[in-house]
């Protein structure tokens, strides 16, 4: 049970910084010259 929950928060995570990477990236390439 905890190590299924710490996997998913784990994935979580990863997900999120993941999401936050390519978002960054996106706006940078769209405001770049």
């Amino acid at each position: 049970m905890l190590a299924g929950a710490l996997l998913a928060l784990f994935w979580a995570v990863i997900l999120l910084v993941g999401a936050m990477s390519a978002l960054a990236f996106i706006v940078g390439f769209k405001s770049a010259p």
